[in-house]
């Protein structure tokens, strides 16, 4: 059983704004408008963030329709940023609600460090609050300050920080039952993630992940824990370039199950053809909450382990019965005990 993922607890409309740029990874300006899913006022099922300049809002609307049908999301929350926010937000609320028309709509404005509810009559600024505080005990790194920088976060190093395990290191490590090796990838994560890692914890967990009986219970492992997640990415970014796709893909499952929608597009784009990234992308891209996945991979994963052990135990068995020593040895064959020589006792 995976463990419950850690959550924020919001109070005000304005504490869900300053949560804003942490779910998307970046602070957002003046050429932003962001719309945030929601079931029931407090639960984000989705976030988007929108370059007012560079896209058709038609056509974004039509993507958080299919986002928000996805998601349950019972209703939008459109935020506007700097002194054309309040003409923004109205406007793709317009658009929207004839896209959504079940979903109740609400714009809101974002200006100098101040905020409004723009459909509510007696609405007056209120200064933002600061993130919660939730947010920073779960781990979550702070906001990047641009789009471009929290991409940068999370691309692969230009040169590898992690070496490959030596040959007879990864044959005794591949020999393991599946059992094993998922245990040891998951100890070493944890002391990454602890920032106490042994000698060859990164190299270990770069190349236990690309079996993928490891690699799906890892993902379940790292995502409910912000440091696990981080953890996961970091071995991602500076691992050898073979394994990269193939990490960059646990990472991006994981960052996306822990929420990080944004973040996870950014890795991704990073993991190739590799078909569990096209899996995520596409998530991401209808709007599936990532709780409907997680509560997925908490049945399936431990059921692939137990058919992976098994597996194993029945192509090992001819192997370690030959290995055991036999019920009734041939004495003959046993050298005599050496002789009592003396010598220092201690």
């Amino acid at each position: 059983m995976s463990e419950p993922r850690p959550t924020v607890h919001i109070s005000t409309a304005g504490d869900i704004l300053a949560m804003i740029p942490s779910l998307v990874g970046y602070q957002l300006d003046s050429k932003h408008v962001a719309v945030l899913g929601m079931i029931d006022d407090r639960l984000i099922t989705f976030t988007a963030a929108i370059d007012w300049e560079d896209n058709d809002p038609a056509d974004v609307a039509m993507a958080i329709e299919r986002a928000a049908t996805t998601s349950g999301a019972d209703q939008l929350l459109v935020v506007g940023y700097g002194p054309q926010g309040a003409t923004r937000a109205r406007a793709f609320g317009a658009m929207s609600a004839q896209v959504n028309p079940g979903l109740s709509h609400h714009e809101m404005h974002i200006n100098e460090g101040q905020y409004v509810l723009l459909d509510h009559p007696r609405a007056r600024w209120r200064p933002m609050p600061e993130p919660p505080a939730d947010l920073a005990v779960l781990g979550r790194p702070p906001a990047a300050a641009t789009r471009e920088e929290m991409r940068a976060r999370y691309a692969p190093l230009d040169q590898p920080t992690i070496d490959p395990l030596a040959g007879d290191q990864a044959v005794r490590l591949d020999r393991l039952s599946p059992s094993l090796r998922i245990d040891i990838a998951r100890r070493s994560l944890d002391r990454i993630a602890a920032r106490a890692p042994k000698p060859f914890d990164a190299a270990q967990v770069a190349h236990l992940v690309q079996d993928r009986d490891v690699r799906g219970s890892i993902i379940v492992h790292a995502y409910p824990s912000s440091a696990r997640t981080e953890a996961l990415v970091q071995v991602y970014r500076g691992a050898p370039v073979p394994h990269r796709p193939v990490l960059g893909s646990a990472a991006g499952a994981a960052l996306y199950l822990s929420g990080r929608q944004a973040q996870a597009d950014a890795v991704l784009e990073h993991a190739g053809d590799e078909r569990l990234a096209g899996l995520i992308t596409a998530a991401i891209r209808a709007g599936v909450p990532p709780d409907r996945v997680s509560e997925i991979l908490a049945r399936t994963v431990p059921e692939g382990l137990r058919s992976a052990d098994e597996e194993w135990t029945r192509q090992t068995e001819p192997t370690r019965r030959a290995r055991q020593r036999p019920e009734h040895p041939d004495l003959s064959t046993i050298p005599p005990p050496m002789p009592d020589v003396g010598g220092p006792e201690f």
